[in-house]
């Protein structure tokens, strides 16, 4: 019988595996899946800054480089995004855009129409009747709007609040049932990429048919939105340039579509958001208290020749407990930047004033420690903002409207008047302005009419009222200014001397 003894200190071959070859790709596929998902949560916390501008440790990005058409062609989409997000979410976007549209359209805005006779007298009867005309127009929303959803004073609202948002909007006036009818287009739906060559002279260059000796637009192009879905096709809609307005404020000369408002805050909006939160987070932590009970290993607690002894896990508050031999507490305390919030948040609010061009304590409501002269000297620096905005819209959109109200008029035979002297004789009354000290404003206002500086047709308009109304409300009153007496002439006839 053989016997058949095993080597026991013969070495064991290791075991041969086969070598998966795309093991190291797959490693990398895992591990860029997971970069991609760190990234995309980060970007979706910082407002897409990260994915879209750049840092500003990196001096290569976040830096407009050649022509500004090309950047904003770049980020156009995502822009929009990010600055809805702002006035939608954040409280500094959203106060400075209703800010800027209280102030820019305020009250309202309306024509004032005041047409002579050829013997230099006002027609008034020509005036009235299209002062009629226009109010019964403006205030019916089913003759303003194509989707009978606003009315002339909201749609000055909406126009320049999609223009702070957005950067620009597209106004479509339509010819319908014998009235003018507006539509508004949000600045996604003429779509940036679109370029084509139509001919020698004609290139669609970011959804806008131009001219390309002149540079002026001959027709703009939209897509249509499927209702159903709310979603975008690329079916294209040409519209003559003599029907569609295009409202934004051009940065550079040749700058060919907008930028939001919001575009100089948007990275220190965002730090600012996250600097108050991890404030906040480590402002809770403080207000915790927390504890971490250690213990020698040589008193263990679950020996067997002991009794068992309770194991303190939780304090309440007024309470005292007795620790086990060998223990001992060690407490946590958070860093807090508390004394430091206050300081660098002013700080910030300042900047991001200083980039949307308003007064910071307009922008923020809060006015401790203001006096007469800081407000007065921030309110003026605004208000010559907003006057220039003022301007902007009434001559870029609402001129064209009130012209293409008056053509329609006169096509749909309903008054004849000349229309592009009614243009020339046509003034916009415009919101009034509120005044840090109304008393001091109003005494300025009376010298400036008495000195003969201005007129009182002027500073009557200035205060946002119509002066023939004002004139005729004041005829109903019976109103007579006080005559100037002296004060010894008002005494003596209180106070008669006795012979």
């Amino acid at each position: 019988m053989g016997w058949n003894f095993k080597n026991l200190f013969k070495r064991k071959q290791a075991k041969q595996e086969p070598r998966n070859r795309h093991l190291f790709w797959k490693k990398k596929a895992i591990i860029d899946s997971d970069v991609r998902k760190f990234e995309e949560d980060l970007n979706s916390r910082s407002m897409g800054l990260s994915e879209s501008i750049g840092d500003r440790l990196d001096e290569n990005r976040g830096v407009f480089h050649g022509n500004i058409n090309k950047q904003i062609r770049s980020a156009h989409q995502r822009l929009i995004d990010v600055c809805r997000n702002l006035a939608m979410e954040n409280p500094f976007g959203a106060r400075y855009a209703q800010m800027t549209v209280d102030n820019v359209v305020g009250t309202g805005l309306f024509p004032r129409t005041q047409m002579t006779l050829p013997t230099g007298e006002l027609d008034k009867r020509t005036n009235l009747m299209l002062d009629k005309l226009f109010y019964r127009w403006s205030e019916n929303k089913e003759r303003v709007s194509l989707n009978g959803q606003f009315d002339f004073y909201e749609f000055c609202q909406l126009v320049e609040r999609q223009r702070i948002i957005d950067g620009e909007v597209f106004i479509i006036m339509h010819r319908e049932d014998g009235d003018l009818k507006l539509e508004m287009i949000p600045a996604n739906r003429c779509d940036i990429t679109h370029d084509a060559r139509l001919d020698d002279n004609r290139v669609i260059k970011s959804g806008i048919t131009y001219d390309e000796r002149t540079m002026k637009p001959l027709s703009y192009w939209f897509k249509r939105v499927d209702l159903m879905t709310q979603t975008e096709t690329y079916d294209y809609v040409e519209y003559d340039a003599e029907e569609v307005i295009h409202y934004f404020e051009p940065k550079q000369i040749d700058q060919l579509r907008g930028i939001s408002d919001f575009v100089p805050v948007i990275k220190t909006v965002s730090q600012l958001d996250a600097y108050v939160h991890t404030s906040i987070i480590q402002a809770r932590v403080a207000a915790s208290s927390m504890a971490f009970i250690t213990q020698d290993k040589s008193n263990d607690l679950l020996e067997d020749d002991e009794e068992d002894k309770e194991l303190i896990a939780e304090y309440s508050p007024g309470t005292i407990n007795l620790l086990n031999p060998g223990q001992d507490i060690k407490s946590v305390q958070a860093n807090t930047q508390a004394q430091e919030f206050t300081g660098w948040v002013n700080k910030i609010e300042s900047v991001i004033a200083m980039g949307l061009g308003c007064f910071k304590q307009a922008l923020t409501g809060d006015i401790t420690g203001v006096n007469y002269s800081s407000a007065r000297f921030g309110d003026l620096m605004q208000q010559s903002r907003y006057r220039a905005l003022q301007r902007r819209l009434i001559n870029t959109v609402l001129t064209r409207v009130y012209r293409e109200f008056l053509q329609n008029l006169v096509d749909e035979q309903i008054a004849e008047v000349p229309v592009n002297k009614a243009m020339f004789d046509t003034t916009w009354i415009k919101p009034e302005v509120k005044n840090v000290d109304p008393e001091k404003e109003i005494k300025s206002k009376i010298l400036m009419i008495e000195n003969g500086l201005v007129s009182r047709r002027q500073v009557i308009e200035e205060m946002g009222l119509d002066p023939d109304k004002v004139d005729l409300a004041i005829a109903e009153d019976d109103f007579k200014p006080a005559e100037k007496t002296s004060l010894n002439n008002s005494a003596n006839q209180e106070n008669p001397q006795e012979d």
